[in-house]
């Protein structure tokens, strides 16, 4: 149906696929992922939505071992960026906003 929005869930988190995206389920278990992607002349945008995982002591220790657990598996090595700690509903999150190139 047009116009219907593709809304998914993965463990914890519902989220809605943009219009025109490609999504894909990959993995299983504590693997599992979406990944939802687009590319157009000159551009491309990937967004991954993982399972969670077990907290380590604190977000920024959280964030580190998922970094080199998950990131460093698709980048070049890199530092680990240093996280933007932010409130989603009732939950306290650590991403990284960084514009990879």
């Amino acid at each position: 149906m047009p116009g219907t929005a593709d809304v998914r869930t993965l463990d914890v988190a519902t989220f809605t696929v943009p219009p025109g995206w490609h999504v894909e389920a990959r993995g299983s278990g504590d693997g599992q992922h979406v990944v939802m992607s687009k590319a157009a002349a000159g551009t491309y945008c990937m967004a991954v939505v993982y399972a969670s995982t077990a907290a380590g002591n604190g977000l920024d220790a959280s964030f580190a071992s998922e970094w080199a657990r998950v990131a460093l598996q698709t980048l070049d090595a890199v530092a680990t960026p240093r996280p933007v700690i932010s409130q989603v509903g009732s939950w306290c999150c650590a991403d990284s906003r960084k514009r990879w190139t």
